[in-house]
């Protein structure tokens, strides 16, 4: 997390998240990831390394909604992963839980975001 994202601030700023730079910041952060119910890490196969992390960063339980949030880091971007991850969590969502409704936002300062987002809703949606 420390080498491929967090520590990024180009990362963390299309993200909306404070720039993490200590081995203490990054298990302080964990920690706070691990006690959430909704949150995984990004694995790149081939290097085995940790790129990024994707979440229900809001769940509304009365209508049954998820918000999804993730991010990857720059050296990973333009790969796939963020869609593969996406992919993967509407599986998830729909297949192992009750939630029957998925949202997904961008920060206007980050345009790639909304092309894996537009992206990923042609293949989902008729």
């Amino acid at each position: 997390m420390l080498k491929n994202w967090v520590s990024d601030p180009a990362v963390q700023n299309e993200y909306g998240e404070p720039v993490f730079t200590t081995e203490e910041d990054v298990r302080n952060l964990l920690n706070r990831y691990i006690a959430e119910p909704y949150r995984w890490a990004i694995y790149e196969n081939k290097s085995d390394q940790c790129i990024g992390q994707i979440a229900f960063c809001k769940t509304w339980d009365d209508v049954k909604t998820a918000e999804i949030e993730y991010c990857i880091g720059s050296d990973y971007q333009g790969n796939g992963y963020a869609g593969e991850a996406l992919s993967a969590i509407i599986d998830y969502a729909f297949s192992q839980t009750d939630f029957k409704r998925l949202e997904a936002y961008h920060r206007a300062e980050n345009p790639r975001s909304g092309k894996v987002l537009v992206k990923l809703s042609r293949l989902l949606l008729p």
